[in-house]
């Protein structure tokens, strides 16, 4: 069980890269907006802790120029609670996120690099 798991939290984990990183490669000035919905299963100890996690991000790219571009990042993500007789644990998280792509051959497709604060 905890390996399917596993292989569905991994899916998941693709599903929200591939959607971030669909977004094309900007030129300067040009903006994209986007959004991403997170499923997180938790396992191994912190399973015992917090239920199914669900999480909403909003994405933000701007193009300084033909290789480089700004990302930004905002969102919410909140477990399930879980009780423990006379307490009942729950946990949520705030993230803001900020970096850079450098595009390595300019284009609407190419390989890049790129980092996150």
């Amino acid at each position: 069980m905890k390996k399917l798991a596993l292989l569905i939290t991994l899916a998941a984990m693709f599903a929200l890269i591939a959607s971030v990183n669909a977004l094309a490669q900007e030129t300067r000035g040009d903006m994209a907006v986007g959004g991403a919905v997170t499923l997180a299963m938790p396992i191994g100890g912190w399973a015992d802790n917090a239920g199914m996690g669900f999480g909403l991000d909003g994405i933000f790219e701007y193009g300084w120029n033909e290789n480089i571009t700004g990302v930004g990042t905002i969102g919410f993500m909140k477990w399930g609670s879980k009780d423990y007789g006379y307490y009942e644990w729950s946990y949520s998280t705030f993230k803001i996120v900020g970096g850079a792509k450098y595009y390595l051959k300019p284009g609407k497709i190419g390989w890049y690099g790129g980092a996150e604060v």
